[in-house]
């Protein structure tokens, strides 16, 4: 299962779709408040914007890398931030995703981050 984290109700509903699409389990939110209960159905990939209501992306990435139960759950940050791009790793983040992308970009860097793990697929 994918958990995708975003602000933007039209960016949730098309990377939702074209997930779904390629297989993928979805779960999706909106605001910071919702990741521990999104966390609690064990997502494979986390996808996570940066600019969120509430707390930030990058630190609701280093509160999952800092759980015991979560900090195995790749995070791929996304962002139309492109300075990001060279901080990523500093909340242990797995990757990074710029805003606009192509979908072959984002199957290729959720590809890399489950490699593997047939769990996400339905």
């Amino acid at each position: 299962m994918i958990a995708v984290i975003d602000d933007e109700p039209d960016f949730l509903i098309t990377i939702s779709s074209i997930l779904k699409r390629k297989g993928f389990k979805v779960v999706t939110g909106s605001a910071s408040n919702v990741v521990n209960s999104i966390l609690e159905k064990n997502p494979d990939l986390i996808l996570l914007d940066i600019n969120l209501p509430g707390e930030s992306g990058l630190e609701i990435c280093r509160q999952v890398k800092s759980g015991m139960g979560t900090k195995d759950i790749p995070v791929v940050l996304v962002s139309g931030n492109a300075d990001i791009r060279h901080g990523y790793a500093a909340c242990d983040a797995d990757n990074f995703l710029q805003k606009p992308f192509a979908v072959p970009q984002l199957l290729n860097i959720i590809s890399k981050s489950i490699e593997g793990d047939s769990k996400a697929k339905t």
